[in-house]
């Protein structure tokens, strides 16, 4: 089993051939699989009792979206971002602020002795009745308020950094709660490389007490091996299987039925 799609081109390339020529030297099958749909199918992994139609929140570095699973390969997308995904909300701010990447690690090590409630940054479309996100504009907030930060003045680089992470983990906590409310399915899962935020996931398990919320382990939430070859396994036991011709698909996107 192998990503072809989406991501970087080159590196898609090089995975691809590689797994195309360990197939036809080793006279195995092969599978391509949308990496996206990899992370929605992690908490699987672990989890493997979770029941059909569950709501799954994919928040990472390029995808902040939320799907409805009603089964394999049946996927309804209810929302996403209008432009950066969370995940890049955090890498850039990271790097306004002045500290390392990848930016989520980073704000969060950096917030733990800050206030979350000192600075009121943006939260686009927490009002909206649609599930969609922008991380635009606190990126942007962000940037005017360093112009002019002085730590020798009432806020801290660690209030700083607490409060921009408050923002986006609001706005997250936010419509997680519009699609229980809309679909009314009790079961949600948290996937991507933003999941291994502890402060997003106690306060999504603090908001929704009532639901069952499934978190990856946090080797499964950023990009792996292990998501591909475990959804590849599924699809494979039920039939599923690649021409040697297949290629990838560098905007590959997940289809919504």
């Amino acid at each position: 089993a192998v990503t072809n799609g989406p991501g970087l081109k080159g590196a898609l390339m090089v995975g691809v051939n590689f797994a195309k020529g360990l197939s036809i030297s080793n006279n195995l099958p092969i599978i391509g699989i949308n990496h996206m749909e990899g992370h929605l199918f992690a908490n699987f992994i672990d989890s493997k009792k979770i029941k059909y139609p569950f709501i799954c929140m994919l928040v990472s570095g390029g995808h902040t979206q939320v799907w409805s699973i009603n089964k394999l390969d049946e996927y309804v997308l209810l929302g996403e971002t209008r432009d950066d995904a969370a995940g890049e909300a955090f890498d850039k701010g990271s790097r306004i602020m002045g500290l390392g990447y990848p930016g989520g690690p980073e704000i969060e090590k950096c917030a733990i002795d800050g206030n979350p409630k000192l600075i009121n940054f943006p939260r686009a479309l927490i009002k909206s009745n649609k599930i969609e996100f922008s991380f635009s504009g606190v990126k942007t907030s962000l940037l005017y308020f360093m112009d002019s930060f002085n730590e020798s003045q009432k806020y801290s680089i660690a209030d700083v950094a607490a409060s921009y992470q408050q923002a986006i983990i609001d706005c997250l906590i936010n419509k997680i709660e519009l699609a229980i409310v809309q679909t009314g399915i009790n079961i949600v899962t948290i996937a991507g490389g933003v999941a291994k935020n502890s402060v997003l996931r106690n306060q999504i398990k603090k908001t929704f007490p009532k639901n069952k919320i499934i978190f990856p382990d946090m080797n499964y939430c950023t990009d792996n091996a292990a998501m591909i070859s475990f959804l590849g396994e599924i699809k494979f036991n039920l039939g599923s299987q690649s021409c040697l011709d297949f290629g990838i698909i560098p905007n590959f996107q997940l289809e919504s039925n």
